[in-house]
């Protein structure tokens, strides 16, 4: 098997990521790029697969699992296959050569969830079929696709003052940000 592993690092916990391997499948199962239990982009028995956890606003995750309907072919063509999660969109998507052929819409503005500095393994359990000795990757090209937007504001002033009518103690209240 390939497994090419990168040593782990917090470097690597980025809010949005774009992963992007050509490849010519003889196998029927393995992993394009793998980072612990976080993450995996791959394919099982020929599909393509994609695993990743994102932020669920309350300290922990919700994994987004799928078995796509694109079944990659055995031959000897080579072909890029691509994942792009943006955390400004919230939306994952899967290309092969420039057509997205599975997307997931999640909330706008979360983040991958990494809760750890687990290594990274490219071509997990791919052999490249066990007997042929040719190369199944090429041009891998991984990037971050940047960050969500704060919804924080800044209180810049506030008053209460007792309303006109006063009775009832009503307050007006105001406020800028």
């Amino acid at each position: 098997p390939v497994n090419m592993t990168l040593i782990g690092s917090p470097y690597l916990n980025v809010p949005g990521i774009d992963i992007g391997i050509d490849f010519r499948r003889s196998e029927g199962s393995g992993n394009f790029f793998t980072r612990g239990n976080s993450f995996n982009f791959g394919m099982e028995k020929g599909n393509i697969v994609i695993s990743y956890r994102i932020e669920n606003g309350k300290g922990s995750y919700t994994t987004v699992n799928s078995t796509t309907n694109y079944t990659i072919s055995i031959d000897e063509i080579w072909r890029n296959y691509r994942f792009i999660y943006s955390p400004s969109t919230g939306k994952g998507e899967i290309f092969v050569n420039s057509v997205i052929v599975w997307s997931n819409q999640s909330t706008p503005n979360t983040k991958l969830f990494w809760n750890d500095d687990s290594n990274v393994i490219i071509g997990k359990d791919m052999d490249g079929g066990g007997a042929m000795d040719r190369a199944i990757f090429d041009n891998l090209v991984v990037r971050s696709t940047g960050s969500v937007e704060s919804n924080l504001q800044s209180l810049l002033a506030f008053t209460a003052i007792p309303s006109p009518d006063a009775s009832g103690g009503k307050m007006l209240i105001s406020w800028s940000m």
